[in-house]
């Protein structure tokens, strides 16, 4: 079973398959972007301990909510409310007495509900990658995948987002080394890019070269999804000249 924690009311948290997964992912993303800019409602009692916790420290929070799309539906709210209140002072009562003004502030929330959608995009575009490798695999060797992420999906510290490994069954070069067919290894590290994210800098690819010739990895690969060109990813490789070249996947996989 593969286990899903996108927060949407259809989310079955479970599925059979990497395959189903994705595609219900696929289909929050677009009900997500159908639905942009509707008031939608939801009662969500506060959990203490829930799984989404909410800092955007505006009076109606309840702190923690669970589900994720509660969070955003509250979080979205917020932002309405600061929109519409914005250039006026409120006031709140201090336990002195006194009168306090209060400006809000709706730079917070808007960063947060980017960062949200920024997340987001990168899960799907990692699952989708990973089902790509999938299916362009022709060898009965299944790969093994590790993925680098932040706590909420998205981008983490290090330049690796999604580390392919296989069995490397050539006898001769197992043997080479003093082997035993299979010891040895052949690993893949890919930059995961979703949606509209920029494409990795000079430096980025320079630091996947250096990382690269550390490990000795196989492949240096970037992989690119743009939900509204293509359903799966388009994968490019990293040049000796330093530039990104595209390749087929069953060519790699």
């Amino acid at each position: 079973m593969v286990q899903c924690r996108c927060g949407y009311h259809t989310c079955k948290k479970f599925y059979k398959t990497e395959t189903a997964k994705i595609q219900h992912l696929a289909g929050v993303k677009s009900a997500k972007k159908k639905n942009s800019g509707k008031t939608t409602t939801s009662k969500v009692k506060p959990v203490k301990g829930g799984r989404f916790e909410c800092r955007c420290d505006y009076h109606t929070c309840k702190k923690f909510y669970k589900t994720e799309t509660a969070r955003n539906q509250h979080l979205a709210g917020v932002l309405a409310a600061k929109k519409k209140n914005s250039g006026k002072t409120t006031t709140s009562k201090t336990k002195s007495g006194k009168i306090k003004q209060i400006r809000p502030k709706p730079e917070k929330t808007e960063k947060k509900l980017t960062q949200d959608k920024v997340n987001q995009s990168k899960i799907i575009a990692v699952g989708t990658t990973k089902l790509q490798i999938e299916r362009s695999n022709s060898s009965t060797a299944k790969y093994q995948f590790v993925e680098f992420s932040g706590p909420s999906g998205g981008d983490s510290n290090g330049i690796v987002d999604l580390l392919v490994i296989k069995r490397n069954r050539n006898k001769k070069e197992n043997k080479k080394h003093g082997l035993s067919n299979a010891d040895l290894l052949d690993m893949i590290q890919i930059q995961v890019k979703g949606g509209g994210s920029e494409p990795p800098s000079n430096a980025d690819k320079k630091r996947m070269k250096k990382v690269a010739k550390y490990h000795k990895f196989k492949e240096t690969l970037l992989s690119r999804w743009n939900p509204s060109k293509d359903f799966f990813p388009v994968f490019y490789r990293l040049t000796d000249q330093n530039t990104w070249q595209i390749v087929d996947a069953k060519t790699i996989f």
